[in-house]
């Protein structure tokens, strides 16, 4: 008999979710008890393609988390009750000590300079600690965040601000000053990769709505934040532009030139 996967899923009240760190499609009520609905149809779906039972780990945005098993043809196999998101250490400022080797593992890896191996077990890390805790827990987001600092060594900056920036959501729900911390932390990856010009733009608006979180805060950064974006999408359409060829104005001057003097 095949061990059950494990799916870590996180709720917004905005109607979006994520399963495993990725962002699926918002529900069409913008709720979230309708991501909670999509959320559950999505892994009822993983579980009847993969043919296997499925653990779900559901972090609701107050914090509630709610441990499901679904059999392998997507039924939920038995009844759950949310847990309360209380924690001890607010700002996870302790690394577990049974996490403490897995932890001391991965800074090392990054410090020799085998950063793929680091991204590699922290992402284990972050799904151990959200199977255990709860998405939203200090300690998975603690994980997150060492997820992030992996993916950035590893060189893969986008895949690090969004961690980062999923990091800065579970903190500001939680009323944490980790929350700034994270999204500084967001911001300085996007500022300084240079990855591709749409997905900066894209990552640039998410960051903004990020930081729009902050409040008074977070004013100057979101406008920094706003300028770059506004100029890489400048950058963007101008080499678009470019590299659709001449204009048509100089076509039809070309034309004219050809009118007036002959063939």
């Amino acid at each position: 008999m095949s061990m059950p996967q494990v799916v870590i899923v996180m709720l917004e009240s905005d109607g979006r979710y994520w399963i495993d760190g990725a962002q699926l499609r918002a529900a069409a009520d913008a709720t979230a008890a309708g991501a909670r609905r999509a959320a559950l149809v999505s892994v009822a779906n993983m579980a009847q393609k993969s043919r296997r039972s499925v653990r779900a780990v559901i972090t609701e945005p107050d914090g509630r988390v709610w441990r499901l098993f679904l059999g392998a043809d997507g039924q939920l196999a038995q009844p759950v009750q949310p847990t309360s998101g209380t924690l001890d250490d607010l700002d996870a400022l302790q690394v577990p000590g049974h996490y403490r080797s897995a932890v001391d593992e991965i800074v090392t890896a990054i410090e020799d300079g085998r950063a793929d191996h680091a991204r590699h077990q922290t992402r284990r890390l972050v799904q151990a600690a959200s199977a255990e805790y709860g998405a939203g827990h200090p300690y998975a987001l603690r994980a997150m965040e060492l997820h992030a600092h992996a993916s950035y060594a590893a060189d893969s900056p986008e895949a690090a601000c969004d961690l980062y920036l999923q990091a800065a959501r579970g903190w500001h729900r939680r009323g944490s000053v980790q929350y700034w911390s994270a999204a500084q932390r967001a911001y300085a990856v996007w500022h300084r990769a240079a990855f591709d010009p749409t997905l900066a733009a894209w990552q640039g608006e998410e960051l903004m709505s990020v930081l729009r979180l902050g409040g008074a805060q977070t004013a100057a950064t979101s406008r920094a934040v706003l300028a770059h974006t506004n100029d890489v999408r400048r950058k963007q359409l101008s080499a678009d532009v470019s590299a659709s060829g001449p204009s048509c104005e100089h076509h039809c001057n070309a034309n004219n030139t050809s009118d007036e003097h002959g063939p």
